[in-house]
């Protein structure tokens, strides 16, 4: 259930914020907080979605909860990286572009 998956994003957000303070590892806060929020955001249009966009979003959300993905969440720096790129492509493809997470890069002028 999709819905369902919205207190399991705020508790790994809770989670990660609280991890971040503890400073036992060096990760972007910000960035996975950022990441949590949009999905949840995009939850909040699941009546409007297609099957085909619900699945991309179940994915999504699924491959941010999973920390040992294609880089390690909590072993880089930049672990969250791939995460954001995950989660920006799905939004985009379920017509939720304005929901994308900006890059660290992307911020710095």
């Amino acid at each position: 259930n999709l819905l369902g998956r919205r207190a399991e994003l705020a508790k790994r957000r809770g989670d990660l914020r609280k991890l971040a303070e503890s400073r036992r590892v060096e990760f972007d806060v910000e960035l996975a907080a950022g990441i949590a929020d949009a999905l949840i955001a995009a939850l909040d249009r699941v009546d409007g979605f297609t099957a085909r966009e619900l699945t991309l979003l179940s994915g999504a959300i699924e491959y941010f909860i999973v920390l040992d993905d294609e880089d390690h969440d909590l072993k880089e720096p930049n672990g969250f990286e791939d995460d954001r790129a995950v989660a920006n492509i799905v939004l985009d493809a379920i017509g939720a572009p304005e929901l994308a997470v900006e890059s660290v890069a992307a911020k710095v002028v």
